[in-house]
């Protein structure tokens, strides 16, 4: 009878560890993931080193990165904190300029409401 509820006790252990690594690895891929795009954003930027991030998440199936953006303009000032969707294929901005020239499914309130972030 100890015998046996060792075994049952060795068994929920190892279900419990199992649990937690498959945790530790879908945490892991999600930052890998939000890294990924805060480099993907880095990349566009003039001066990348200068980028300010904060309040940077990913959705909830891991496909955007939401965050608020600070970068320098052409004459090196920073622009201030803009809401910033970030994906493997579009950076969409609020309040950007180019949006009126953009159909309405791909203006910042369409991909916001698309993506859950804002």
């Amino acid at each position: 009878m100890r015998e046996r509820a060792g075994q049952q006790e060795q068994a929920r252990r190892e279900a419990e560890q199992a649990a937690i690594d498959d945790r530790v690895a879908h945490d892991d891929a999600r930052h890998a993931k939000q890294l990924q795009l805060e480099q993907h954003m880095r990349d566009v930027l003039l001066d990348p080193a200068a980028m300010q991030i904060r309040n940077q998440r990913l959705n909830a199936n891991g496909t955007a990165l939401c965050a608020e953006v600070n970068g320098k303009n052409k004459e090196g000032a920073y622009v201030g904190f803009r809401r910033t969707i970030v994906m493997d294929n579009l950076i969409s901005y609020d309040q950007d300029p180019d949006d009126v020239y953009r159909k309405p499914e791909h203006q910042f309130p369409a991909i916001s409401s698309l993506t859950g972030c804002f």
